[in-house]
């Protein structure tokens, strides 16, 4: 089985550091920050592998264009397969219990 190209948009990628700095310091747990980015990215390089493995997104909006989420501790990786491409493109990461609808 081949596995796709994973690319991160820029706001992936800043969600990412906004993640990691929560953490770090509002949280006060550097270590803990550390460890949650690099087991986080672990996880969302798991997409290279096995994308269909994660629902689409209800919303009817977000459905047609067949957005998925992968769900990661208290956070959702929001992203789309390109096939054509053999591309995962992660579009946005963040708190599950924030209204994602409107952000996406």
């Amino acid at each position: 089985m081949d596995e796709y190209q994973l690319l991160l948009t820029e706001r992936a990628k800043d969600d990412i550091i906004d993640i990691g700095d929560y953490i770090f310091y509002v949280l006060l747990q550097p270590d803990i920050s550390k460890n949650f980015i690099k087991n986080l990215r672990n996880s969302i390089s798991k997409l290279k592998k096995f994308p269909y493995k994660f629902p689409i997104i209800q919303d009817k909006i977000l459905k047609e264009k067949g957005i998925r989420y992968m769900p990661y501790k208290n956070y959702f990786i929001f992203f789309e397969i390109v096939e054509s491409m053999h591309v995962v493109i992660v579009l946005r990461i963040g708190y599950n219990k924030r209204n994602w609808m409107d952000i996406l």
